[in-house]
């Protein structure tokens, strides 16, 4: 035989030994395969994904709006004399009401220091939440629409406020900077209203209210009950405010004029777990997969949150990127 004829011979052989069913079976394989991945929530466009998922190892998962639904929700008020607050409802509304830390009422006097802290972080916000046809309307930093909410439970107007007072500038908050502050005027006085990270707020801090009185501030004492805080999985915060210099707050660095201010109060916000989150943390677990938590709280609080779904215990330490980036010096 000559060579053409093997050739043709091969062919038809290849050809031969493939069942004309063998396409219709595929597609009826694949689809079974697809049907069942969809019953698991899976569903992909490329294969090269499904082969991804199943080489993966570790998942790092961001904590807010993956972990969290993303509702910030103050908790607790803790004021400098001791003084704790608790506050009911969830998410962005004004539907809600503060008890005394024993579950008791809140005195009248310990009333209006918890108005004049929340004054303080409505003049510093550049959030909104408003009520429309029944129907709570929100726009703007999670952090500063959940300062918001505590103004309504304490009976306050947002609107009403910042028409009150007349702003002559702001700070506005920067994640490298870690808080904000707005200068206005109050009884022909020029005063700031501050909030942010404790660490940042503390150091633009001289003194704290006490039963009315203004007292020098104690760091540490504070630190160790916003610490005690984060340990119960709160996010805290803190607001201060007080008279500042006779000048523009355009006018150079305007962080420079905040020093010597009054410490009014700790805030505790909770972001609620998504209810699937610890279950999904435990099938990673189960397929060999190890999951770790990103987030910018505080350690305490990432370690409480990351202790309540399961991604550790209370031997296992945080790891802050200070230290992270320590780690990955050539001197350490």
């Amino acid at each position: 035989y000559g060579a053409a004829s093997i050739f043709f011979f091969v062919v038809a052989l290849a050809v031969s030994a493939t069942p004309e069913g063998l396409p219709v079976a595929l597609t009826v394989a694949l689809s079974i395969a697809t049907k069942r991945m969809s019953r698991r929530n899976v569903i992909v466009r490329k294969l090269t994904a499904v082969e991804s998922l199943g080489s993966c190892t570790v998942i790092a998962s961001d904590k807010t709006g993956t972990l969290t639904v993303n509702q910030q929700t103050a908790r607790m008020i803790l004021l400098p004399d001791n003084q704790t607050f608790t506050l009911s409802g969830e998410g962005y509304n004004g539907e809600g009401e503060v008890l005394a830390g024993d579950g008791g009422e809140v005195s009248q006097h310990a009333w209006e220091r918890l108005k004049a802290l929340s004054e303080l972080t409505i003049l510093t916000n550049e959030a909104s939440l408003v009520k429309k046809d029944g129907d709570w309307q929100y726009y703007g930093d999670a952090m500063d629409v959940a300062f918001l909410a505590v103004g309504y439970k304490l009976g306050m107007n947002p609107v009403e406020i910042r028409q009150k007072f007349k702003l002559m500038g702001e700070i506005p908050y920067e994640s490298d900077r870690k808080f904000s502050a707005a200068f206005y005027e109050k009884e022909g006085t020029r005063r700031v209203a501050a909030k942010g990270a404790v660490e940042i707020i503390l150091n633009f801090c001289s003194f704290t209210l006490q039963n009315g009185d203004l007292v020098d501030l104690s760091r540490e004492d504070i630190e160790q009950k916003a610490e005690a805080m984060a340990e119960k999985g709160l996010r805290v915060l803190a607001v201060a405010g007080g008279e500042v210099a006779g000048i523009e707050p355009e006018e150079g660095d305007a962080a420079s004029a905040l020093s010597g201010l009054v410490l009014y109060g700790l805030v505790g916000f909770i972001d609620p777990l998504r209810p699937e989150a610890a279950k999904s943390v435990e099938k990673c677990k189960e397929a060999g997969i190890k999951v770790i938590m990103i987030t910018g709280d505080h350690p305490a609080t990432a370690g409480a949150i990351a202790r309540e779904l399961g991604l550790s215990d209370v031997n296992e330490p945080v790891v802050t990127g200070r230290e992270l980036s320590d780690a990955g010096t050539p001197d350490s």
